[in-house]
């Protein structure tokens, strides 16, 4: 989310969880996975004028952080 440039989210389901987590980002264009409107989501891609957001609006989208999340998972499943 802090590449500094335009993110093209492909889905096929409108229930995606992931959906909800990007909800809000300006500079996320999503579309549904058909030719169709990929083209056209790349068009609008193309064309918008993004503002990216602060890395305190996607710091939970950062490595060290979710890889300390997964490291809580994997804790918890192996029963440590």
């Amino acid at each position: 989310m802090l590449t500094g440039r335009p993110v093209l989210f492909i889905t096929d389901r409108s229930e995606s969880p992931a959906l909800e987590v990007i909800k809000g980002f300006s500079h996320v264009i999503t579309t549904i996975n058909k030719a169709e409107a990929i083209n056209a989501a790349i068009e609008r891609l193309i064309l918008m004028d993004p503002v990216y957001p602060a890395r305190e609006q996607v710091s939970g989208f950062l490595w060290e952080n979710r890889a300390a999340e997964y490291k809580k998972l994997i804790s918890f499943l192996s029963g440590e």
